[in-house]
């Protein structure tokens, strides 16, 4: 499903509310990107440009992604057990940034210590 992210709202299925965690059958463009960032998924991967984590310490301004600002969550908001990256910067560089205690291990395609952890 491609929702740009202008819409007013989207009605979703209850299959994709379920999938999501959102407890709504409409929401915003923002509220639905949020959702899928913080999914309790096996893979969360990133494959184009943009900063969507941050760490707790971090304000959106230091991350410099404005863009992504109504999006973006801290690391510990990350439920998925791998983060993949073939993008540019998904995660900012904080340490902390990828320190969910439920994510069990990043990948990058250049690692970093915000983006690699002990499996």
């Amino acid at each position: 499903m491609i929702i740009p992210r202008t819409e007013k709202s989207v009605t979703l299925t209850p299959e994709a509310q379920a999938v999501i965690g959102l407890d709504k059958a409409k929401a915003t463009p923002f509220e639905i990107m949020t959702a899928i960032l913080k999914a309790p998924v096996d893979l969360l991967w990133f494959g184009g440009i943009g900063t969507y984590i941050r760490g707790q310490n971090e304000t959106d301004a230091e991350v410099g992604d404005r863009a992504n600002d109504p999006i973006r969550i801290v690391g510990e908001d990350v439920r998925a057990k791998v983060i993949g990256e073939g993008a540019r910067a998904p995660i900012s560089a904080s340490p902390s940034a990828a320190a969910s205690p439920s994510a069990s291990r990043a990948d990058a395609a250049t690692p970093t210590p915000s983006t690699t952890r002990p499996a």
